[in-house]
Parts: C-alpha cells; sequence; structure tokens
C-alpha cells in the first residue's frame, strides 16, 4: 500500500482498476504495482533521477502538486477540461456548454458501442433477409483465441444491390464441451 513518505522519493500513487501503482512526479511514469517498496523506489530515485537525490520533500510535492493538476481521473487521463480549453478557444461558448454535458464514463462508452454493434447486425440482417435471389450462404468456422477459447464465427454471402456480399455475421465464445447442440440459433 502507499504511504505518504514516499513521495520523499518522488512518488506519488496511481490507483487504476483498483491497483495502486507509483507514479514519478518529475517525468509522469508509472512503475508496476510491485514496485511500490520504499527500497524499489529509492533505486529508482538513485538510478533514474540522480539529479534530484539531493533535493527535500518540499520540491517532490510542488512536481506531486504540479502533476496532479493534470490528472483527472483515477487512470490519469486528461480529456474533458483540455477539451474545453481548446473549444472555448477556438469555437463558440454554445458548443463548450454541449461538451460539458457529455459524459465520459466507461459505462457509456462501452454501451454506445454495444448500440452501435447491435445496429450494424440488425442492417446486416436486414439486408440479407431481403436480399433479391433469396440466396444466402453461411459459412461456419471454429477457432480458437490467444486465451485457448473455442471462438465460433459465422460469415454470411449474399447478393445486394446485384453485387456479392460478403459480412462477417458474429462471434461466440463456445462451452469447452460443446456439441453441436451448443450452438446458438
Amino acid at each position: 500500500r502507499y504511504d505518504e513518505s514516499y513521495l520523499s522519493f518522488g512518488f506519488i500513487v496511481l490507483t487504476a482498476g483498483g491497483v495502486e501503482k507509483p507514479q514519478c512526479v518529475l517525468f509522469s511514469e508509472v512503475l508496476a504495482a510491485f514496485s511500490l517498496k520504499p527500497r524499489r523506489l529509492k533505486r529508482h530515485l538513485e538510478t533514474k533521477l540522480s539529479s534530484a537525490v539531493n533535493k527535500d520533500e518540499e520540491f517532490f510535492i510542488c512536481q506531486a502538486d504540479r502533476l496532479v493538476k493534470f490528472r483527472l481521473d483515477d487512470t490519469g487521463m486528461c480529456v474533458q477540461d483540455v477539451a474545453a480549453d481548446i473549444i472555448s478557444l477556438v469555437l463558440e461558448t454554445s458548443e463548450l456548454q454541449k461538451l460539458k454535458h457529455v459524459s465520459l464514463s466507461n459505462n457509456t462508452v462501452s454501451r454506445r458501442i454495444a448500440e452501435m454493434s447491435d445496429n450494424i447486425l440488425s442492417q446486416l440482417t436486414s439486408k440479407v433477409k431481403t436480399s433479391k435471389f433469396n440466396y444466402v450462404a453461411i459459412q461456419i468456422d471454429e477457432t480458437t483465441d490467444v486465451a485457448d477459447l473455442a471462438q465460433l464465427c459465422v460469415y454470411v454471402r449474399y447478393v445486394h444491390n446485384k453485387r456479392l456480399e460478403d459480412e462477417f455475421l458474429f462471434c461466440e465464445t463456445l462451452n469447452p464441451n460443446h456439441c453441436k447442440r451448443y450452438i446458438p440459433e
């Protein structure tokens, strides 16, 4: 766990995904979580920040304050305030108000991606169903991903506007004990 005394080595804490990681106040470098130990932080200070070895804690406090001013959230990303500054310089203030209503949470982004995915799937199924010649070919392929999980990939070929179209339809993770009864309909 982070301790306030680590600031004397030039590090503050950055919490990402519930994991505390040390962040250098001079170079904004984030070290691995296992480096959150006094001897490792001191070694980093002596080897990489040798010019700051004799600096007092007040120096590191000023540097930490500067670094924290740039940070908006747990990931250290500075997005909305910087965008607001850019918009206020370039565009009208009404555009700035629109930006302030934009939610930047992970849930909003993942929900929007899921909505776009559903929209694309519905457009594709609509095209396949309204295919002029009513000929559709489906290719099913089983493959494994990097985690060694079985994936069922389905591709569809159909005629649209007198052109043959090939599209990726969907991909599903298969149960390790899958059989033909498991394949989604």
